[in-house]
């Protein structure tokens, strides 16, 4: 219990510190806006009309239960700070979790969760994000937790006690993530492989198959929200807005959206075409239809965005490129894309320098595989920064954290030649 009383001063500390900086500096005054809207109203509608208002799969359906929650125990003139509250809470739990797993650590990895502990309690992005009732904050909570479980080796496969806690929290964690948002599952391809290969006594074939019993129970987890989208859409989809936003990727239609998207759209496209770029009148007039369903638009806007993309591969792909760097920072609009540029480039170097020497690398290539699928979402989908901190951020303090333990504990760092890095 003694070892709780730390952490848990800490997490009061530091959402005493973000509540500070939230009505600081006005977020605490501000309009809902964007998806902040759609989440509130999916939560009263959730109270009004039941499950129902989720049928056309717009949402994965946690965050609006949560919003539901919120209106049926507090008032709901009070339902957008009560949503914003919750979700800064949530986030400030962090860095008490890896202050927590600091404190139980040994030498080896204290100082390591120590530095994540501290990172994840000053990162502005992951609490600019918790500022707003969006799925981002409960998101940042469960992929800490799983890559801590990741990072801990809680997966001794020869303990009975460890495989059951292996087989139930890795799933459950992965399918909160779905449930939050469908393109989450995305981190469940890294946390495999990184299960499969990383160190471990017991053979791949063995690690394999106790991988595949995950992804089994995962999709038991999830299947219920399949089915459900089948009964009301009369298709198999983990969401209805993948197609929509598979067309907004490719910059000839947004939507009426703003923000990262469209500053993408108008930087480069233009040097693409020339003008920016539009669709025809015809498949404009289809999209803006008022009697499509959600999911009727989604397939929609995937037959038109794959036509795009056949008619113009080597735009797409030259576009799909400049999203990428946009997303990363390189795109130089200001302070955030300078500071963002100079983490990925912080982060290489450092990657580097694990690769060519003697620190475990299971963690490096871990963060590298959760980085590639926030490329992936770049390149096919929106660009937006809010993907880069999630799928890019936490497993790159990881990381540099593990790179800090080995320089302070000096005697770790060797370069793969077998010279010490520092002196004893």
């Amino acid at each position: 219990m003694s070892k709780l009383i730390r952490p848990f001063l800490l997490f009061l500390l530091v959402t005493l510190l973000w509540l500070s900086v939230y009505h600081a500096y006005g977020f605490a005054n501000r309009p809902a806006h964007g998806d902040e809207l759609a989440y509130i109203a999916r939560g009263v509608d959730l109270v009004e009309e039941g499950i129902t208002a989720l049928a056309d799969g717009y949402r994965p359906p946690l965050f609006p239960f949560i919003v539901a929650l919120l209106a049926l125990l507090f008032d709901n003139k009070d339902l957008l700070i009560n949503a914003r509250l919750l979700n800064i809470i949530a986030m400030s739990l962090v860095p008490a979790i890896w202050f927590y797993a600091g404190s139980k650590a040994g030498e080896k990895k204290r100082i390591s969760y120590y530095s994540m502990s501290f990172f994840t309690a000053l990162w502005p992005p992951f609490y600019l994000y918790s500022f707003s009732a969006h799925a981002e904050s409960l998101s940042f909570l469960f992929l800490n937790c799983l890559v801590y479980y990741l990072a801990t080796r809680n997966f001794n496969f020869f303990r009975i006690e460890n495989r059951i806690r292996t087989l139930t929290a890795i799933p459950l964690l992965l399918a909160l993530l779905f449930y939050l948002k469908a393109n989450n599952i995305l981190i469940s391809i890294p946390a495999a492989l990184f299960l499969i290969f990383s160190p471990s006594t017991k053979s791949i074939t063995a690690r394999t198959s106790y991988v595949f019993i995950i992804a089994l129970i995962c999709f038991a987890l999830i299947s219920p929200w399949l089915v459900f989208l089948k009964s009301t859409t009369g298709q198999w989809n983990f969401t209805t807005t993948g197609g929509y936003n598979f067309l907004v990727g490719t910059g000839y239609y947004n939507f009426g959206m703003d923000a990262d998207g469209r500053s993408v759209h108008e930087q480069y496209m233009q040097k693409l075409h020339g003008d920016y770029p539009r669709l025809p009148q015809d498949k404009t007039k289809e999209l803006q239809n008022s009697n499509l369903s959600a999911a009727e638009l989604d397939s929609l806007s995937k037959s038109i965005a794959l036509q795009l993309w056949r008619d113009n591969t080597i735009q797409q792909i030259i576009f799909g490129q400049k999203k990428i760097f946009h997303s990363l920072g390189f795109s130089m609009r200001g302070m955030t894309d300078y500071v963002t540029a100079i983490f990925f480039i912080s982060t290489c170097i450092i990657s580097l320098l694990i690769i060519f020497s003697r620190i475990d690398k299971s963690i490096v290539f871990l963060h590298w595989g959760f980085a590639l699928c926030g490329v992936l979402i770049a390149f096919f989908w929106l660009p937006n920064i809010r993907f880069k901190t999630f799928y890019f951020d936490t497993t790159a303090f990881l990381v540099i954290s593990h790179f800090f333990q080995a320089i302070i504990s000096r005697r770790n760092f060797y370069w793969s030649n077998g010279t010490r890095l520092t002196s004893p």
